[in-house]
């Protein structure tokens, strides 16, 4: 089986092809393991193929696929500027009617007292303050 369009093209550094490929293709395609066992992530990494790393994290590839050598796209990237592209490319998915139905539900019920919230801050600072009588008292 041959490697995809897309792949190849991440694999070559051809921008524009990659900018034209990824107006038509799935989550699924873009995050396809190819027959060498690596995704176009993992390739763009390798090959330290920066503006392409940018463009795939951006469209949402999966950062964490990891490679018929068990390696993800970020440890696959040898140069420490790749490497801060994914530190500074953040996908968050668009929102989809389910994950605003739960967003709602969660919302309502910390509203509404019916699931209860812990403010993990409060909870720390008054463990100091035990742990800090407790060794005084020692």
């Amino acid at each position: 089986q041959e490697p995809s369009a897309l792949y190849n093209a991440c694999r070559n550094n051809d921008i524009e092809q990659v900018k034209t490929l990824l107006t038509n293709t799935s989550l699924e395609q873009l995050n396809r393991i190819e027959p060498n066992g690596s995704t176009a992530l993992h390739a763009a990494s390798y090959w330290s193929h920066g503006e392409i790393v940018k463009l795939l994290l951006e469209q949402g590839a999966d950062r964490w696929i990891k490679n018929r050598y068990n390696m993800t796209p970020y440890e696959e990237a040898e140069l420490s500027h790749i490497k801060e592209i994914f530190h500074k490319t953040n996908y968050i998915p668009p929102l989809s009617t389910s994950t605003v139905h739960a967003y709602v539900k969660l919302l309502h019920a910390i509203k509404n007292e019916l699931l209860p919230v812990v403010d993990l801050r409060q909870n720390m600072k008054s463990k100091i303050v035990r742990h800090q009588s407790n060794t005084q008292n020692e």
